[in-house]
């Protein structure tokens, strides 16, 4: 439809993939990972049967995004999904059709993923494992490790070999509780004008999204008000931190630059036993918050690209789950 990227924005009609849980198999109060990794909080808790279930979110019937994060870390293989996350009119209407699938590197073959992986390459199966982890030990993360995995960050390719990136490290817990605290007095206003819906925010959020079209996505603003009901906890406990910083002078697109330098860092922080989480809301807050970059080091012509939550995982997340397929135009 040829107006379709202008039409509503704000609360799309939406379907959300199906979540079902076997109690048969479920442990319940022995385990809650499910509950505890859930990004956007639609997974609750029932004190009541001692299960989890599925819920609304500020207003809206249901937040489940399809990251597969519950079924990774179901230790019982009790969870299960189908259906896929679809937008269906609107500014955001979902481009493809949300077909799940596992992993399939080998071309025409009838092998399961399962089968295939102890022939795969380990890059390929770190990639294929690797999912942000959001519940951390308590341990340290030594700081060899964290130079490793930086090293390995410093050699993504870029554009020119202008090296548009540059890190800043913390493992000072008390100044990443202050990063959460700061960064959530920001992000609260961006949950307060997304969150339960009324005919103002409707027009509003619309109007907005004309110019803002890649921040008002109904997905990230979910994970806030879980955020904001978990005291301000933005990075999970991880006891490590680390800021990409983007020159916004970089040569073509510093963006992917930063990305595929962050990409680095997380799949080899990964290889090394760690678990890791991406984080734009710290990235979103700062740019509003002066005084914290100051005490960071932060200024022109540097802002943050992403952050990335770094620590031992608490329970294993690193598992193959099926992704929305892809598809692929071939020209032969």
């Amino acid at each position: 439809m040829l107006f379709e990227k202008y039409r509503k924005a704000y609360a799309p009609e939406t379907q959300w993939p199906v979540w079902i849980n076997d109690k048969e198999t479920c442990i319940g109060d022995k385990c809650r990972f499910c509950f505890e990794t859930c990004p956007t909080g639609t997974i609750k808790w029932s004190t009541k049967t001692g299960f989890p279930y599925i819920a609304g979110v500020g207003g809206f019937d249901k937040a489940c995004i399809n990251c597969y994060n519950c079924s990774a870390v179901c230790p019982t293989h009790s969870i299960s999904m189908s259906g896929g996350y679809r937008v269906f009119a609107g500014r955001y209407k979902t481009a493809k059709a949300p077909v799940l699938r596992m992993p399939a590197p080998v071309a025409g073959s009838t092998l399961t993923y399962h089968e295939l992986e102890k022939d795969l390459t380990e890059v390929e199966r770190v990639i294929y494992r690797r999912r942000s982890n959001r519940i951390f030990k308590d341990t340290p993360v030594p700081e060899e490790l964290l130079h490793r995995i930086m090293e390995a960050g410093r050699y993504a390719p870029t554009a020119g070999n202008n090296m548009p990136f540059t890190f800043v490290a913390i493992t000072d817990r008390v100044l990443i509780r202050e990063i959460e605290v700061q960064s959530m007095k920001v992000l609260r206003w961006f949950k307060r004008l997304y969150l339960n819906p009324t005919f103002l925010k409707r027009i509003t959020v619309t109007l907005m999204s004309y110019f803002m079209v890649r921040d008002l996505d109904q997905r990230p603003f979910f994970p806030l008000d879980k955020a904001d009901r978990r005291n301000d906890n933005l990075f999970y406990g991880a006891p490590a931190l680390i800021l990409v910083l983007m020159d916004r002078r970089g040569i073509s697109d510093p963006n992917l630059d930063a990305g595929i330098c962050a990409q680095n860092i997380v799949l080899t922080a990964h290889a090394l036993g760690l678990g890791t989480c991406y984080n734009g809301y710290a990235a979103t807050a700062l740019r509003y918050l002066g005084g914290l970059r100051k005490k960071l080091g932060i200024a022109y012509p540097w802002k943050v690209a992403t952050t990335i939550a770094v620590g031992y995982a608490k329970v294993k997340t690193d598992h193959a789950v099926a992704r929305e397929d892809v598809p692929v135009r071939w020209f032969r």
